[in-house]
C-alpha cells in the first residue's frame, strides 16, 4: 500500500498563487520554497478556475488555437456542434 502525502496547507498554496499573479514564475518559487513548479502551476490553474476568471486571455487562446473570437465563444457554448450526432 502506498503512503499518501498530506496536501500542502491552503495558506501556502494561496501564497504561491499570489506570488505568481504578482509576476514571479513557478520555477523561481520552486527553488525558493521547495515546492515543485508543476504543483505551483496546478494551484494557479485551480485558483483561476475556482474564481471564474479565464486562465489565459481570450485573444491569446484564439491566436494559439487559430480561431476567431466568435468561433471560440461558439465552441464553448456548444454552437456549431455536428447536428448529425443529435437524435
Amino acid at each position: 500500500m502506498s503512503k499518501s502525502i498530506p496536501p500542502y496547507p491552503a495558506r501556502c498554496r494561496q501564497q504561491m498563487v499570489e506570488l505568481v499573479r504578482a509576476g514571479r514564475t513557478p520555477a523561481e518559487l520552486s527553488c525558493e520554497f521547495n515546492f515543485t513548479a508543476q504543483s505551483i502551476t496546478n494551484w494557479v490553474a485551480q485558483a483561476a478556475i475556482g474564481s471564474g476568471k479565464p486562465l489565459f486571455p481570450v485573444r491569446k487562446m484564439c491566436h494559439v488555437l487559430g480561431v476567431s473570437a466568435s468561433g471560440f465563444y461558439a465552441g464553448i457554448r456548444g454552437i456549431g456542434r455536428n447536428h448529425h450526432d443529435t437524435p
